[in-house]
């Protein structure tokens, strides 16, 4: 009987395994990168991220001391600055996951996290206000791909932390089992 209302008190909730590699930005070259590559994935100053660009323009990635307030302790977050339109970080996670957030510090222009499951086709997007520090939170069923992109003509400076994707868990079943 304990079990089972054990069972019922946490019905609902779940443990989250974040499938994302490198999301504290704490391994890497370091940078910094310079790419001007339309189209083509190139490598970012971080282990895991690569940089692309939708837009003709340039990209610079470099890992710097992070100032995150909302999740410290990590050493570095990336610093991203290019002068187009969809240019940014992206990562293929091991694994598809429902929802995705990153804390983001915008210097200037718009930033959008994204999270989509076939290239960009289509996305579930949440995008900066103003400057300083955002966190940023994404819903979206079975997606396969974070991206970090700039967001408005004329590029963006912006940096990243702390980004989690992750499926939850029915932390529910084991406890059930027990019961």
């Amino acid at each position: 009987l304990l079990g089972l209302l054990l069972a019922l008190t946490f019905v609902g909730r779940g443990v989250a395994e974040n499938v994302v590699a490198n999301p504290g930005f704490e391994t890497g070259t370091g940078g910094p990168t310079h790419s001007t590559q339309t189209g083509v994935t190139t490598e970012s100053g971080a282990a895991y991220w690569g940089a692309f660009q939708l837009s003709p323009s340039f990209i610079d990635t470099s890992l710097v001391p992070s100032t995150d307030p909302f999740a410290p302790g990590g050493t570095y977050m990336i610093r991203i600055v290019t002068d187009g339109l969809e240019n940014g970080i992206a990562q293929y996670p091991i694994s598809t996951f429902t929802f995705v957030s990153a804390d983001i510090f915008v210097v200037s222009g718009l930033v959008h996290l994204f999270a989509t499951a076939d290239f960009g086709t289509t996305s579930t997007e949440a995008v900066t206000s103003g400057t300083g520090w955002q966190h940023l939170v994404v819903t979206s069923s079975g997606a396969n791909e974070v991206g970090i992109y700039s967001h408005a003509l004329g590029g963006a400076t912006y940096y990243v932390d702390n980004v989690v994707a992750a499926v939850p868990e029915p932390a529910s079943w084991a406890i059930l089992v027990m019961a």
